[in-house]
């Protein structure tokens, strides 16, 4: 039986390499229908792929959430020009085949690589009683020192504020000082997740009022990303005690999920806006305006550029290798030190007053490395991720876990500088049995 799963899975993979010749066949003749066809096709073999590489796949795995976040975040664009205007851009469809080639490229990676599968977590290793209580008290000072950022900017528990202005608007001045400190909230609260069963009793009640607190605090400023994590987190960890696995109907449930949050982004446009719109205008707003949507235009405006422009300048891994190393400099010693890619999009098509856009990593691999760049990049993600589900310490997959959302939509530099920041407080313990021995 376990043969024939594994035959089966080598002719999936090997419709993977079929797919990439096709994808390349129509990229130099387009047909909207084919990669329609392709779009929907891919998600269910991938979902065969993974899901027939394991035993048992639990809701919590890696490279499942991966693929299934890395594969919307590629789709809407495309979609909602096929079904709202019945005909693609040639700009988005050249994207979406490159999109399309990066995620045959990740499903092989995550096939050329053994399983280990843990689902009983040790922690009792990682654990001190005395740094939780201590780490307590650090992010409870972390979050009151939040709560009076808020303060000053008339943010603190006043919804009605967002009912006036746009939140980037209210919010004065952001520092690195305060980025840092959000990462280290969210690492600490992410600790006392990851070791819930661990804690006192009175050491959980104390967590789940902090954390309620902060978390409604930044509800109301319009902040969710903030938070986001732990709850990501919290899910981790229950799927895991509780060994939920993952079923298509869970799926449909997770994408229904998803899709109300959407709306709730649209409604809310719609009374800051004060517009009144039909459902069916919801709707369409809802598809057309989202958190999936304008990331995908960070790679359509670049691979536009590109292929008009025949002295387009790669950067061959210059923001891959190098701007990872130079993000953790402050600016105020380096003041040459580069902008965003995000930032850096956003004054070249919009003006410095222009809307933020999440620079997504397909859209980062390919200025670096050109047209196969994408493909070839998220082979080796595609393996990196097995090999951090490999690691019998899972606190490294738990916080990769938490932050997959952040690494589909953000920049190489920036993920690796949330991660590092994140997993400080995370294995302060375990640097210091190393050190002490």
């Amino acid at each position: 039986m376990k043969i024939f799963k594994n035959m089966l899975v080598l002719l999936a993979v090997a419709q993977c390499f079929l797919g990439l010749i096709f994808l390349l066949i129509l990229y130099f003749n387009q047909n909207d229908d084919y990669v329609l066809t392709i779009l929907i096709y891919t998600l269910l073999l991938g979902f065969f792929i993974i899901k027939n590489q394991y035993e048992t796949l639990y809701f919590n795995n890696s490279s499942l959430i991966f693929f299934i976040f890395f594969y919307l975040y590629g789709i809407f664009v495309f979609l909602v020009q096929y079904v709202l205007y019945t005909k693609v851009d040639s700009e988005v469809y050249s994207s979406v085949i490159i999109y399309l080639a990066a995620v045959f490229t990740y499903l092989i990676g995550t096939s050329v690589l053994r399983k280990e599968v843990y689902t009983s977590l040790e922690t009792k290793s990682s654990f001190d009683k005395n740094y939780s209580v201590i780490l307590a008290a650090i992010v409870s000072v972390l979050v009151v020192y939040k709560a009076a950022f808020f303060i000053n900017q008339g943010l603190f528990f006043n919804p009605q504020s967002l009912m006036k202005s746009e939140r980037n608007d209210l919010i004065k001045e952001t520092s690195q000082l305060e980025i840092i400190v959000g990462f280290l909230i969210t690492g600490g609260f992410l600790f006392f997740v990851y070791h819930f069963q661990n804690l006192k009793k009175y050491l959980k009640y104390f967590i789940i009022f902090l954390f309620v607190f902060y978390s409604s605090m930044q509800l109301s400023a319009g902040n969710r990303k903030d938070f986001a994590p732990v709850i990501i987190g919290i899910f981790w960890v229950f799927a895991n005690i509780k060994k939920i696995k993952f079923t298509y109907l869970k799926f449909v449930g997770l994408l229904a999920l998803i899709l109300a949050f959407l709306y709730i982004g649209t409604l809310r446009s719609e009374l800051l806006g004060g517009a009144k719109y039909t459902p069916a205008e919801k709707i369409a707003i809802t598809l057309s305006s989202n958190e999936f949507v304008y990331p995908f235009y960070t790679l359509s405006f670049e691979v536009e550029r590109a292929q008009k422009n025949k002295n387009y300048h790669f950067k061959y891994g210059e923001t891959v290798f190098i701007n990872p190393i130079i993000n953790f400099i402050p600016r105020e010693i380096f003041p040459e030190k580069p902008k965003s890619l995000g930032t850096q999009f956003v004054e070249r098509y919009y003006g410095k007053n222009g809307m933020g856009f999440a620079f997504t990593p397909v859209s980062e691999f390919f200025i670096n490395f050109g047209y196969f760049g994408p493909a070839l990049m998220y082979l080796f993600i595609g393996m990196g991720i097995i090999i951090l589900q490999n690691i019998r310490d899972q606190r490294y997959n738990f916080i990769f876990f938490t932050l997959i959302v952040d690494f589909c939509r953000g920049e190489v530099s920036t993920f690796l500088y949330q991660f590092v920041i994140v997993a400080v407080f995370i294995f302060l313990p375990t640097i210091q049995k190393t050190l002490s021995k």
